[in-house]
């Protein structure tokens, strides 16, 4: 009998052990011109971000991950030659750090080097393959860009014209890549990716973006989370579309304490105004808000609803802190996502309800062409 549960007891913790095993990711790499001691990865899963960091001797690294889906990490290499200064500040560039997939079993081998950028790349799986074969061709199209954006920025005495048409000429390039990717391939992880990066830039049209939709395969990428946001953007250009009954957003609990219904508004008109702590343009926008806001109070709602990478601390902090901003206040929730499901993609995004609970017009970015509409929605001439 205890032979027969010492074995058992052994068949259960191999078992668990596998199971860990088979949601392991490893990541090896050899990179010449890495003087780094260590580097820094950040991992992008449905969850947010995950920040580690990893050792290197003499340019080699060794990194194992546990993770439940395929995601994308960006590794940084810490190195100054790769980072473009302009000013006090610098200019984030795709070719300044490492960009790898990460899923559960997977062994990944990175080689390469970095000069004044990672010219490294991964391979290993299919994933990973795909994305290095586009980032072979465009991290040095985005390193040439990045290092004429900084001359530009810092040598008055240079080709202005000459330098502008030339970054012009490489975004094209760059452009051109990844239409070749998410059009010629859609089914893969790296254009999933790719497809929803480019639809946050607005790279892609609305039209383009229902246009490859149906090419995917929802039957093998269900469980991709950057398939998910797609799913939900697309839905997102059908679903809020000028004329199109509003989707409903409900949360249990506002800034203020109290459930939030969206159709309880009907009635009035309604600005939903997308917006974070971390957007500029977004909070100096707001004491327009509040202008108009007192300006039709009788006839018009404000909700705000907030994207934030914590917990929504900062949001809280921020409206304590302001308390003339008095609209309503919900914080994106995670389980229904509200920005991919209206189709965000630049903050500030404000839409206008009728009464009626149709979606009237949308405007990105901080703009006066809200208030004009305002003004000819409600106004009294």
């Amino acid at each position: 009998m205890l032979k027969k549960m010492i074995l058992v007891m052994f068949i259960i913790t191999f078992s668990i052990a596998g199971a860990f095993a088979q949601k392991k990711a490893i990541v090896e790499g050899k990179i010449a011109g890495l003087t780094s001691k260590t580097i820094f990865i950040f991992i992008e899963n449905a969850k947010g971000y995950v920040r580690d960091s990893i050792a290197v001797k003499n340019g080699s690294f060794h990194y194992e991950k546990e993770v439940d889906a395929v995601c994308l990490a960006t590794i940084n290499m810490n190195m100054e030659q790769t980072t473009k200064r302009v000013g006090k500040g610098f200019l984030p560039n795709r070719s300044g750090s490492l960009q790898i997939f990460l899923s559960p079993g997977a062994h990944l081998n990175i080689s390469g080097k970095v000069t004044d950028f990672v010219d490294a790349y991964p391979s290993g799986d299919e994933a990973n393959e795909v994305l290095a074969k586009l980032n072979k061709v465009i991290y040095p199209l985005d390193n040439e860009y990045a290092n004429l954006y900084v001359k530009q920025r810092t040598d008055k005495g240079g080709d202005s014209i000459a330098i502008a048409s030339k970054i012009e000429s490489l975004n094209k390039e760059i452009d051109t890549e990844k239409r070749k990717l998410v059009f010629g391939n859609p089914n893969s992880h790296a254009a999933i990716w790719l497809i929803n990066d480019m639809m946050l830039r607005s790279e892609l049209t609305d039209k383009e973006a229902v246009e490859i939709f149906p090419k995917i395969s929802g039957t093998k990428f269900k469980s991709d989370h950057y398939y998910t946001q797609v799913m939900q953007r697309v839905g997102g250009i059908k679903e809020t579309a000028i004329g199109q009954p509003v989707p409903e957003i409900i949360v249990d609990k506002a800034y203020d304490g109290k459930p939030f219904k969206l159709t309880a508004l009907k009635g009035k008109y309604v600005v939903l105004d997308f917006w974070g702590t971390w957007c500029m343009p977004c909070i100096s926008g707001m004491p327009k808000m509040k202008e108009y806001q007192d300006k039709y109070r009788d006839r018009l709602v404000i909700v705000g609803i907030a994207k934030e990478s914590d917990d929504g601390t900062s949001w809280k902090k921020f409206l304590a802190g302001k308390p003339e901003f008095d609209w309503v206040h919900i914080l994106n929730p995670k389980n229904i996502n509200y920005v991919t499901k209206f189709n965000v993609a630049g903050f500030p995004t404000k839409i206008i309800i009728s009464p009626d609970g149709k979606i009237v017009a949308r405007f990105v970015g901080e703009d006066d062409a809200i208030y004009k509409k305002l003004d000819q929605l409600l106004g009294d001439n």
